[in-house]
């Protein structure tokens, strides 16, 4: 069994202003006592085929855990990825990514990735062919979220994009994520050339 079960996930501001900050509300149990650490990654995927557009927008330490069994909360906020490291206009305003994964002894043990759609305020400016980003009239939309229960080595961080999703709710101005919940199977998308997979399981073990 892993240490950490994430129990819920709330995308706070979204949609939001390209340039406002990211910020979440995460909810997990420890299922067992844990003397050690556990580290939170946020990596905002740019190019959905191209890891050089990959940006580390921030990491979390936690730990360690005596309570086992009682969620707990912390609140995570991050700046948004760099304009400097963007893929250029064609390619992000289509689907980027964002992944918050959970690592443990040097193992990942879960994580957590989103659908991130860029678009214009206006909708003429959708139908612009410029190359050029307008990033003051661009809106960030954090879509439902994909769950990957699967341990795998933290070398194989990339290689691991076989994705288990769970029911979301849409409650507020929040994106909320329920793991309690159980998804149908529904779509394929691709990152990095590999295979993502919505399909039918519970989150919780």
């Amino acid at each position: 069994m892993d240490v950490i079960n994430i129990t819920n996930i709330i995308v706070k501001n979204n949609p939001a202003p390209f340039a406002a900050p990211l910020q979440f509300e995460i909810y997990f149990i420890c299922t067992k006592p844990y003397a050690g650490e556990v580290e939170w990654r946020m990596v905002y995927l740019g190019h959905s085929l191209d890891k050089e557009y990959d940006q580390l927008l921030g990491s979390v330490t936690l730990g360690p855990f005596e309570e086992v069994g009682v969620e707990m909360q912390f609140d995570w906020e991050v700046n948004p990825p760099d304009p400097a490291k963007l893929p250029k206009r064609s390619d992000f305003l289509d689907n980027g990514g964002l992944v918050i994964s959970v690592h443990a002894e040097g193992k990942e043990i879960t994580r957590v990735g989103y659908l991130v759609n860029h678009s214009y305020d206006d909708p003429e400016l959708n139908e612009d062919q410029s190359e050029i980003i307008r990033l003051d009239r661009v809106i960030r939309d954090i879509s439902k979220p994909l769950v990957n229960k699967k341990t795998v080595l933290q070398e194989e961080f990339e290689k691991a994009m076989v994705i288990e999703t769970a029911q979301n709710t849409n409650g507020g101005n929040g994106e909320t994520f329920n793991a309690g919940g159980v998804g149908d199977i529904s779509r394929e998308q691709n990152f990095h050339g590999q295979q993502m997979i919505e399909e039918k399981n519970p989150f919780l073990q």
